[in-house]
């Protein structure tokens, strides 16, 4: 309808010499970027070929503008092609970091659970073994078997944490 209503302003107020034709140019930009390649090119030939009927005698510059318009639609489109992969780029960029935040999370819990839990389990472990070796004497398995249980339950807490918040970002 906007085509319609402006080539009809167009042709009635002197059609390629007409001070609104300028206008043209406007529309067929905002004609490119809204709708696909195939109607912008098809509105376009199809408003060349009304303003060429409408035109009683055909001087070079009124060829001029009427060359123009399919010109600058190949501008337009190319600028709405490098426009849309512009946009993917950024879009592809915002997800991976996004990904890379997720992972630099991971990374922080994992670091956290070694340093704060793993680690001093690990050192308890180590002394019980280093005690029973200086004083000759076997260690008490209880204590062995709950230090090592211990530490596979948080394991096993930890990593699932990890696996469903990973699965919960991905979705």
């Amino acid at each position: 309808f906007i085509t319609f209503g402006l080539v009809l302003l167009i042709g009635s107020t002197g059609n390629l010499d007409s001070v609104f034709f300028p206008l043209g140019f406007i529309h067929l930009f905002f004609l490119v970027l809204s709708t696909s390649p195939k109607t912008a090119v098809a509105v376009t030939t199809t408003t060349v070929y009304v303003h060429y009927l409408l035109q009683e005698q055909l001087l070079p510059i009124h060829v001029s503008n009427l060359i123009a318009l399919p010109v600058l639609l190949v501008f337009f489109i190319f600028a709405k092609l490098q426009y849309d992969e512009a946009r993917q780029e950024k879009n592809i960029i915002t997800q991976q970091a996004n990904s890379l935040e997720l992972i630099t999370v991971k990374e922080t819990q994992v670091e956290r659970f070694i340093t704060s839990f793993l680690s001093p389990k690990i050192a308890i472990l180590q002394e019980l073994v280093a005690q029973s070796k200086k004083e000759k004497k076997n260690i008490d398995i209880r204590v062995l078997e709950t230090q090592l249980s211990i530490l596979d339950s948080e394991s096993a807490k930890i990593i699932t944490a990890v696996t469903q918040k990973m699965d919960t970002d991905q979705k």
